[in-house]
């Protein structure tokens, strides 16, 4: 038995903490999170359980009243809070966010990389991207460009070829949608191995 907060129990504490919150299209938080820690096993699928809990609450300390110590004290895995540390921006901070995605690469941490990586995945995913066009034409196109840059930055960095990562990921999503199975949709993913 695990010393640690559990992946179903970082699940829990992620619904509840984004609970009520929407994203820029106006769907819950929630899912956005969840399809970041999908991203995630669908690059690693044998992703340690931490990096995957640090996947669930990579938003909460920097998007609802937790702190780092709050995980800490409530039995999240160290290793997972550095990470979510890593990914944090606090309200103060005035980098730009290739400056994040700069300190970010210099930590030398690929798990949090990894992590960002699938944060921007879906941030960028093309079908979102396209609702939010409809009503903000350029934070849509902001956003694709912010994001596109830090997939390619990250990528580089980790040894993956970002344009076979997105079309990976995003044809998942399709093939998901068009009625294929969980291991069907899989099929051919690219793996991630930390070096």
């Amino acid at each position: 038995m695990s010393q640690y907060m559990t992946l179903i129990e970082a699940k829990k504490l992620a619904a509840e903490h984004h609970r009520g919150q929407t994203d820029h299209i106006n769907v819950p938080y929630i899912q956005h999170v969840m399809r970041v820690a999908v991203n995630v096993q669908l690059l690693w699928p044998d992703a340690p359980d931490y990096v995957l809990v640090a996947a669930w609450l990579h938003d909460i300390v920097e998007d609802c009243d937790v702190s780092l110590q709050d995980l800490l004290d409530w039995g999240v895995d160290p290793r997972a809070v550095r990470i979510i540390e890593l990914l944090t921006k606090p309200d103060d901070d005035e980098r730009s966010y290739d400056e994040v995605i700069s300190d970010l690469i210099a930590s030398g941490n690929l798990e949090a990389m990894l992590v960002k990586l699938c944060d921007n995945l879906d941030n960028s995913d093309p079908v979102r991207n396209q609702i939010l066009h409809q009503t903000d034409p350029e934070k849509a196109e902001w956003f694709k460009q912010k994001y596109t840059a830090s997939i390619g930055a990250l990528c580089d960095v980790l040894k993956l070829d970002a344009a076979e990562v997105m079309r990976k990921v995003y044809g998942y999503r399709q093939a998901l949608k068009l009625g294929k199975t969980d291991e069907q949709a899989r099929a051919n993913m690219p793996r991630f191995v930390l070096n």
